[in-house]
Protein backbone atom coordinates (compact mmCIF):
# COMPACT_ATOMS: atom_id res chain seq x y z
CA UNK A 1 0.00 0.00 0.00
CA UNK A 2 1.27 3.46 -0.93
CA UNK A 3 0.30 6.30 1.40
CA UNK A 4 0.75 9.93 0.37
CA UNK A 5 0.20 12.82 2.74
CA UNK A 6 -1.38 15.97 1.36
CA UNK A 7 -0.24 19.32 2.73
CA UNK A 8 -1.66 22.73 1.82
CA UNK A 9 -3.54 21.63 -1.27
CA UNK A 10 -6.92 22.30 -2.80
CA UNK A 11 -8.28 19.29 -0.90
CA UNK A 12 -10.88 17.05 -2.48
CA UNK A 13 -12.42 13.74 -1.60
CA UNK A 14 -10.72 12.14 -4.57
CA UNK A 15 -7.19 11.49 -5.61
CA UNK A 16 -6.60 14.86 -7.32
CA UNK A 17 -4.02 17.19 -5.82
CA UNK A 18 -3.65 20.79 -7.07
CA UNK A 19 -1.01 22.76 -5.13
CA UNK A 20 -0.02 26.37 -5.71
CA UNK A 21 3.56 26.99 -4.64
CA UNK A 22 4.84 30.58 -4.58
CA UNK A 23 8.35 31.65 -3.53
CA UNK A 24 8.08 34.21 -0.74
CA UNK A 25 11.57 35.66 -1.09
CA UNK A 26 11.29 36.93 -4.67
CA UNK A 27 9.74 40.17 -5.88
CA UNK A 28 7.00 40.04 -8.47
CA UNK A 29 6.67 42.27 -11.50
CA UNK A 30 3.54 42.74 -13.56
CA UNK A 31 4.58 42.25 -17.20
CA UNK A 32 3.69 44.76 -19.89
CA UNK A 33 1.78 42.11 -21.86
CA UNK A 34 -0.40 39.60 -20.04
CA UNK A 35 -2.16 36.81 -21.91
CA UNK A 36 -4.52 34.34 -20.23
CA UNK A 37 -5.37 30.95 -21.74
CA UNK A 38 -7.95 28.28 -20.97
CA UNK A 39 -6.58 24.82 -20.16
CA UNK A 40 -7.37 21.40 -18.72
CA UNK A 41 -6.46 20.84 -15.06
CA UNK A 42 -7.30 17.33 -14.05
CA UNK A 43 -5.38 14.49 -12.46
CA UNK A 44 -1.97 15.29 -13.83
CA UNK A 45 0.82 14.87 -13.58
CA UNK A 46 1.29 18.40 -14.78
CA UNK A 47 2.99 21.62 -13.77
CA UNK A 48 1.31 24.91 -14.66
CA UNK A 49 4.00 27.58 -14.55
CA UNK A 50 1.48 30.35 -15.21
CA UNK A 51 -0.99 30.46 -12.29
CA UNK A 52 -2.90 33.14 -14.21
CA UNK A 53 -4.10 30.52 -16.70
CA UNK A 54 -5.46 28.42 -13.83
CA UNK A 55 -7.17 31.47 -12.33
CA UNK A 56 -8.68 32.54 -15.66
CA UNK A 57 -9.92 29.01 -16.39
CA UNK A 58 -11.46 28.90 -12.91
CA UNK A 59 -13.18 32.27 -13.40
CA UNK A 60 -14.68 31.21 -16.74
CA UNK A 61 -15.93 27.88 -15.40
CA UNK A 62 -17.38 29.51 -12.27
CA UNK A 63 -19.06 32.17 -14.46
CA UNK A 64 -17.28 34.98 -12.61
CA UNK A 65 -17.40 37.59 -15.41
CA UNK A 66 -17.23 40.50 -12.96
CA UNK A 67 -14.01 39.14 -11.49
CA UNK A 68 -12.48 38.73 -14.96
CA UNK A 69 -13.13 42.44 -15.53
CA UNK A 70 -11.80 43.20 -12.02
CA UNK A 71 -8.62 41.22 -12.82
CA UNK A 72 -8.14 43.17 -16.04
CA UNK A 73 -8.60 46.50 -14.21
CA UNK A 74 -6.14 45.52 -11.47
CA UNK A 75 -3.49 44.59 -14.04
CA UNK A 76 -3.86 47.88 -15.91
CA UNK A 77 -3.76 49.75 -12.60
CA UNK A 78 -0.43 48.06 -11.78
CA UNK A 79 1.32 48.76 -15.07
CA UNK A 80 0.17 46.25 -17.67
CA UNK A 81 0.03 47.76 -21.15
CA UNK A 82 -2.04 45.01 -22.78
CA UNK A 83 -4.18 42.27 -21.22
CA UNK A 84 -5.87 39.56 -23.29
CA UNK A 85 -8.14 36.66 -22.41
CA UNK A 86 -8.55 33.66 -24.70
CA UNK A 87 -12.11 33.79 -26.04
CA UNK A 88 -14.39 30.83 -25.41
CA UNK A 89 -17.78 29.46 -26.22
CA UNK A 90 -20.04 28.10 -23.50
CA UNK A 91 -20.30 24.80 -25.41
CA UNK A 92 -16.51 24.33 -25.14
CA UNK A 93 -16.63 23.96 -21.36
CA UNK A 94 -15.47 20.60 -20.06
CA UNK A 95 -14.39 19.43 -23.55
CA UNK A 96 -11.65 22.00 -24.18
CA UNK A 97 -11.04 23.40 -20.69
CA UNK A 98 -11.89 22.39 -17.16
CA UNK A 99 -10.65 22.06 -13.58
CA UNK A 100 -11.14 18.88 -11.61
CA UNK A 101 -13.16 19.65 -8.45
CA UNK A 102 -13.60 23.29 -9.42
CA UNK A 103 -15.09 24.53 -6.17
CA UNK A 104 -12.14 23.35 -4.07
CA UNK A 105 -10.07 26.31 -5.30
CA UNK A 106 -12.71 28.88 -4.31
CA UNK A 107 -10.94 29.80 -1.04
CA UNK A 108 -7.77 30.75 -2.96
CA UNK A 109 -9.72 32.72 -5.57
CA UNK A 110 -11.63 34.60 -2.88
CA UNK A 111 -8.35 35.32 -1.02
CA UNK A 112 -6.56 36.80 -4.03
CA UNK A 113 -9.48 39.03 -4.95
CA UNK A 114 -9.60 40.41 -1.42
CA UNK A 115 -5.93 41.40 -1.59
CA UNK A 116 -4.45 42.89 -4.79
CA UNK A 117 -0.88 42.41 -3.55
CA UNK A 118 -1.52 38.70 -2.98
CA UNK A 119 -3.13 38.41 -6.41
CA UNK A 120 -0.13 39.98 -8.13
CA UNK A 121 2.31 38.02 -5.96
CA UNK A 122 0.66 34.67 -6.71
CA UNK A 123 0.41 35.33 -10.45
CA UNK A 124 3.71 37.03 -11.22
CA UNK A 125 6.37 35.84 -8.77
CA UNK A 126 9.11 34.01 -10.69
CA UNK A 127 8.96 30.33 -9.83
CA UNK A 128 5.27 30.30 -8.90
CA UNK A 129 3.57 27.16 -10.19
CA UNK A 130 0.61 24.90 -9.69
CA UNK A 131 1.61 21.26 -9.27
CA UNK A 132 -1.04 18.77 -10.29
CA UNK A 133 -0.87 15.11 -9.42
CA UNK A 134 -2.98 12.34 -7.90
CA UNK A 135 -2.83 9.47 -5.47
CA UNK A 136 -3.19 6.84 -8.17
CA UNK A 137 0.01 7.49 -10.08
CA UNK A 138 3.37 7.57 -8.35
CA UNK A 139 4.62 11.00 -9.32
CA UNK A 140 7.55 11.62 -7.08
CA UNK A 141 8.86 14.59 -9.08
CA UNK A 142 5.85 16.80 -8.39
CA UNK A 143 5.42 15.72 -4.78
CA UNK A 144 9.14 16.27 -4.16
CA UNK A 145 8.87 19.81 -5.61
CA UNK A 146 5.97 20.60 -3.27
CA UNK A 147 7.91 19.26 -0.28
CA UNK A 148 11.04 21.17 -1.35
CA UNK A 149 9.01 24.38 -1.70
CA UNK A 150 7.67 23.96 1.83
CA UNK A 151 11.14 23.15 3.17
CA UNK A 152 12.52 26.33 1.54
CA UNK A 153 9.88 28.40 3.28
CA UNK A 154 7.91 29.09 0.13
CA UNK A 155 4.19 29.76 0.43
CA UNK A 156 2.25 26.65 -0.54
CA UNK A 157 -1.51 27.10 -0.91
Amino acid sequence: MIIKKRNSVFETNSSSIHSLCVPTDRPYKVPDYVNFYLKHYGWGPDIETNPGNYLYTWLVLAKEKDRIKQLENILYKHGAVYVSFEPYKEKDKWDKFWIDHLDDARAWVDAVFKNEKKLLHDLFTPGAAIYITNDNTPDHEILEKITEAQYNGEEVF
